[in-house]
């Protein structure tokens, strides 16, 4: 769960329902009030999940006749492209229109093969059109993993399992 959702650019409604488990049914307008939505390229959403995480699949709910782009980074100023989401991915047929469902989870009923990436670590995602109508929309943004444990937690598991030789160690020589 992010600690914070940031964004830039003009937009509608709070960009803290992309991250609020609330995933938009399929084919739901892009303008629905369960969406965060805007006009025009130039808007970003960047989700600070707080401390490095070794992220393993995600899910993420878009207006499916557009073009989007998932970058990831260890320190919010330099992303890397994690994968981009095409038109023509998804459930949901140009024809019917609206949010479709996407997952890299490959049990996921909504796997969708051409989003799946290896395992990366990342404090941020960032969620970006990058090409379509003009219309765009995000529903959900849901990323799947685990916390990477800081250096420091290192040292102290290394720490503990010294003193738990010397302790060892010392009982055996009490036994001896």
């Amino acid at each position: 769960m992010p600690v914070a959702i940031t964004g830039s650019g003009l937009h509608v409604n709070n960009f803290n329902l992309i991250a609020n488990g609330v995933i938009p049914e399929e084919g739901t307008v892009w303008i629905d009030s369960k969406n965060v939505w805007w006009l025009g390229l130039g808007t970003s959403i960047t989700l600070d999940y707080g401390s490095q995480n070794l992220i393993n699949d995600v899910l993420v709910s878009v207006d499916n006749n557009d073009r989007y782009a998932v970058d990831y980074s260890l320190d919010g100023f330099v992303f890397s492209n994690l994968f981009t989401i095409l038109p023509s991915y998804g459930n949901v047929s140009a024809s019917r229109g609206g949010m479709d469902t996407m997952s890299t989870d490959a049990a996921s009923s909504e796997f969708v093969p051409g989003i799946n990436f290896p395992p990366i670590t990342a404090r941020f995602l960032r969620f970006r059109a990058t090409a379509g109508d003009g219309f765009y929309a995000v529903g959900e943004l849901e990323a799947f993993g685990s916390p990477v444990p800081e250096p420091s937690t290192y040292g102290l598991i290394g720490a503990a399992a010294l003193l738990g030789l010397a302790a060892l160690r010392r009982t055996r020589r009490m036994k001896g």
